[in-house]
Parts: structure tokens; sequence; C-alpha cells
């Protein structure tokens, strides 16, 4: 990240292991919000609706007559969503998500 050349002061040292940190931070984020981006363009566009009402907090009847499909019907794209993402739980799936909807922003 830097290069610090001896003798070298505590606060330089403190300075540089801080911005060392925050750049990984930031770069660890920007992956995390690319794979989540990638991740979410695998979806199907009806997988991708439900994926979207689940996340505005609609029950799975609710989605089914907002897109004319039977709830069986949600539950398996919601099944599919989830092994498409590669998520075992439905907040692994918000986290990503949200994530994604960075991507999107910038």
């Amino acid at each position: 990240m830097d290069f610090i050349e001896k003798p070298y002061s505590d606060d330089a040292l403190i300075a540089a292991i801080e911005s060392a940190l925050k750049t990984s931070a930031a770069e660890g984020r920007a992956d995390d919000i690319a794979t989540a981006a990638a991740l979410i363009n695998t979806l199907s566009p009806r997988e991708r609706q439900v994926l979207e009402a689940l996340v505005a907090g609609q029950p799975n009847k609710v989605i089914a007559f907002g897109l004319g499909i039977s709830v069986r019907t949600v539950e398996v794209h919601r099944s599919r969503m989830m092994d498409r993402l590669g998520v075992h739980q439905f907040a692994e799936a918000v986290r990503l998500f949200v994530l994604a909807s960075f991507a999107e922003r910038t």
C-alpha cells in the first residue's frame, strides 16, 4: 500500500496503516457489490419480479395475484431464485439485492 523509509515516526506508520485499511475496505465493498450484481443478473425476469415483491414485504398470495400466477408458481420461482443466488436464507437474498442496487446507482 505504501512505502515508509526508516527512520519513521509513529504518526507516519499509523497514517499508513489507516490508509491501507480504508483502501482494503473500499475495495472489498466494491467486490461485494459487483458479485451481488452479477448474481442478481442471473435471475430470470420473473424471478427478479418475485424477489422485488418479497423485498417489498409482500406475501406469496399477494405476489401471485399481482403477477397473475398461482401461489405454487411463486414458491417455485422463489426456490429457483434462492438456488441461483446460492443462498439458504431469505435475509441473504435481501442482502444481495440491496448490494446490487448500489451497483445500479453508480
